[in-house]
């Protein structure tokens, strides 16, 4: 690709006493917690020269690259490329595509060349570009697969929260994004970046005490109820992210599921099943039910 130059002497000088863009991926809480933080402000200007767009334009799709460039280390896992469609058909803005490799490139676009303003802007609000009846989904490729896998949620207008949105719905996983470009009284952009932070379902050895420990506190609210048996923990062993149940189990490895489920079953049903404080554990399902095929259900 033949990058565009930045046509503007006072910015390219600004910009040269700037240090590069970097991104920084760190985990913390043993693991459980991982993030990315990005310093973009050359990746943003370099986009807006690519595309020449206009204030607004750069500042929806600068935003969205930003999120593009954070889901890398974020969503990647070894040789990977997303495709992230944002669809608003009725909207100002119609919409954006962004595209993301593992070998840590980027490429997006707006779905208008131009957003129509009918009145000068009074806030950053996007949702009244962005708005209204509309989806996104994030289209996942890996080397040796046959078809890409794609996930879709309807989408508000604000970019992070959708974004926040589909990680919690599609994977499960709570995630927090923000994304920031400052610009100066010119319209020039002079600040980018964003943080990407997701917090991984308890799972490993390390957390079967914690298992254990959910499972006694939800047996001493069900037995309140009244109720003397669960039909948990789910110990089948899921390796089809798009299975529709997988978030009831504990993962693929067998070990790993097997030390999880009795320490569930040894939280609900305690060493005494005749105190009050305890029910009945029922381990389910029958033998190769969660080896469903094509993320299909029964």
């Amino acid at each position: 690709m033949i990058k565009a130059q930045i046509n503007n002497k006072e910015l390219e000088e600004y910009l040269e006493k700037l240090p590069k863009d970097d991104m920084v991926v760190f985990t913390m809480g043993d693991g459980r917690i991982r993030g990315a933080v990005f310093g973009g402000t050359h990746f943003v200007n370099t986009m807006r020269a690519q595309h020449n767009t206009g204030i607004l334009e750069t500042y929806i799709l600068g935003q969205a690259s930003l999120c593009g460039a954070l889901m890398i280390p974020a969503k990647m896992k070894g040789m990977e490329h997303i495709n992230w469609r944002y669809d608003v058909p009725d909207s100002p803005a119609k919409g954006f595509n962004v595209e993301a490799d593992s070998r840590g490139w980027v490429r997006s676009f707006l779905l208008t060349d131009r957003i129509p303003i009918e009145k000068p802007l009074e806030n950053w609000d996007m949702k009244p570009f962005l708005g209204g009846e509309g989806y996104m989904s994030i289209q996942t490729v890996h080397p040796d697969d046959k078809f890409p896998q794609t996930s879709s949620v309807n989408t508000t207008g604000n970019i992070a929260d959708d974004l926040v949105f589909f990680f919690d719905k599609s994977e499960q996983i709570k995630s927090a994004v923000t994304t920031s470009i400052q610009m100066d009284r010119q319209g020039r952009v002079i600040g980018a970046g964003g943080i990407f932070v997701q917090v991984m379902p308890v799972t490993g050895g390390q957390y079967k005490g914690e298992k254990k420990k959910g499972a006694e506190v939800q047996a001493r609210e069900t037995a309140a109820d009244g109720v003397h048996a669960t039909f948990s923990p789910m110990a089948d062993l899921c390796r089809d992210a798009r299975w529709g149940r997988i978030m009831e189990s504990t993962g693929e490895d067998k070990l790993l599921n097997s030390r999880m489920s009795v320490a569930m079953v040894e939280g609900y049903q305690g060493e005494d099943l005749k105190d009050n404080k305890h029910i009945a554990s029922c381990v389910k399902h029958f033998a190769a039910y969660g080896a469903g095929e094509g993320g299909r259900d029964y």
